[in-house]
């Protein structure tokens, strides 16, 4: 499974704008499993106390409106982020909620994971996965 995600900061303000998709299954057996890919247009702010996220995102029978709070903290010389978010799901008729962190352990990975419940009951879902990081800007 792939994920992509750019994003822009006009000037030096801390409001940014990025547009991405997840969920991109290399073969039809994988996306059986991960669900059609996600393509997502997302604006957030940072108030400092805490950095506010808005989008909304385009899948095959759930587009859906998400809104999310997070806070960067540096522990130990690290980068660590936790985060919560709210997304529409079962084409707007319910929602999930999700909480969980990312924490860039080294320049070029990071280990996320999560935990998310649907609104209105149901198993939670776990998540852990490693990423690879490439920052562009770098030369």
């Amino acid at each position: 499974m792939l994920q992509f995600k750019l994003s822009a900061a006009p000037g030096k303000r801390s409001t940014k704008f990025a547009v991405g998709s997840a969920n991109i299954a290399l073969t039809a057996d994988n996306r059986d499993r991960t669900g059609h890919p996600f393509t997502f247009g997302v604006v957030t702010h940072d108030f400092g106390l805490a950095r506010i996220t808005a989008g909304y995102g385009f899948q095959k029978g759930n587009d859906a409106a998400f809104v999310g709070l997070d806070k960067w903290l540096a522990p130990m010389g690290t980068d660590l982020q936790l985060r919560g978010d709210l997304i529409e799901t079962d084409g707007g008729s319910n929602q999930m909620g999700s909480l969980g962190f990312l924490w860039v352990f080294h320049r070029y990975f990071a280990l996320e994971a999560w935990g998310s419940q649907q609104i209105d009951g149901g198993t939670p879902v776990w998540t852990l996965k490693l990423n690879i990081v490439h920052n562009f800007k770098e030369r």
